[in-house]
């Protein structure tokens, strides 16, 4: 899920191969794609997806992971057309890199755009690495990770990730969800070394299996494959999914604590907010937006009071 100015939300309807865009009041203004599980270019009606995930948003560009495609989207929001940008439709074999349209990538999850907008950040989830396209000179290379499914810290090509599948960029500081090896992975990229704040870096056995619902501190907490990952004014909220929680994360006391549910799937109700392996999540205007996915819903949630509400979506007529 994304967010951008005018408040605008990008809801990822994944199984439904389409882009909803939507006002905070959950009033659908744009339907992106036509539905089909296709890789198809052209206007909202005829352009194609299948199965987008993560996206990342500036000014009238909006940057689409389309995970099944094995390709990114880029959609003009004014001209109201879908571009691709960087994938074949052919899924990634091997370690490649270069031109963008030319290269073959590997179930791309989430995005993350540097600040000035030239910069995509990609969680390459199928390929178990982070990736980066220059966007102006349309070129697409490997950033961090040896391709090996792992949890090993360290500098950028030594570095090893599962299935990271969450983005979140502040500063020179790229915060990754990676999903298999349940962790929160941190990334430095002025001085391109990665280091774990959450999860069981370096050990010699069960380093991808060591999942559970432990709050606590690193060493002793415990997530279980987190996909979403967003920071917010020094603390990082995460879709814990298979615990069906939102927790937070102290990046310098590497400390995690359960922000928002009991553990139980389920839709909840008021007094009892629940969900149900939560997956995306943006934050706008003190509130976070929460792709509850299992619930097939999104759920807002103001981050000083904990009050939960679901966001009720009107498409427009057909």
């Amino acid at each position: 899920m994304a967010q951008a100015e005018p408040k605008r939300l990008f809801i990822a309807d994944t199984n439904n191969n389409r882009i909803l865009v939507s006002g905070i009041d959950g009033v659908v203004t744009d339907v992106i794609g036509g539905g089909q599980s296709a890789l198809k270019d052209g206007d909202y009606k005829t352009a194609n997806f299948h199965m987008p995930h993560g996206m990342a948003v500036i000014a009238d560009t909006l940057y689409v992971a389309d995970c099944e495609n094995q390709a990114l989207r880029k959609v003009d929001l004014k001209a109201k057309t879908v571009e691709t940008i960087a994938g074949t439709g052919v899924q990634l074999r091997a370690p490649s890199g270069g031109p963008a349209r030319t290269t073959t990538l590997d179930s791309p999850w989430d995005l993350a755009l540097s600040e000035d907008g030239n910069t995509l950040y990609i969680a390459m989830a199928g390929d178990h690495r982070i990736w980066v396209m220059d966007l102006p000179k349309q070129q697409i290379q490997v950033l961090a990770g040896n391709g090996r499914e792992d949890i090993v810290d360290g500098p950028f090509a030594q570095s090893a990730y599962a299935q990271p599948s969450g983005l979140s960029l502040h500063g020179n500081t790229l915060y990754v969800a990676d999903s298999e090896a349940s962790a929160v992975r941190a990334l430095d990229l002025k001085e391109k070394t990665a280091r774990t704040l959450i999860g069981f870096p370096n050990l010699q056995q069960g380093r991808l299996f060591a999942f559970g619902d432990i709050d606590g501190v690193l060493g002793t907490a415990k997530l279980q494959h987190a996909l979403g990952v967003v920071y917010v004014d020094g603390t990082l909220y995460i879709t814990d999914t298979y615990n069906h929680k939102i927790k937070t994360i102290n990046p310098e006391k590497k400390s995690v604590a359960t922000f928002l549910g009991d553990g139980k799937p389920g839709p909840g109700d008021e007094k009892t907010p629940r969900f149900y392996e939560p997956g995306g999540l943006t934050f706008l205007d003190g509130h976070l937006y929460i792709a509850d996915t299992d619930n097939h819903r999104i759920c807002v949630v103001d981050i000083k009071t904990k009050a939960m509400k679901v966001l009720e979506l009107k498409l427009p007529a057909k």
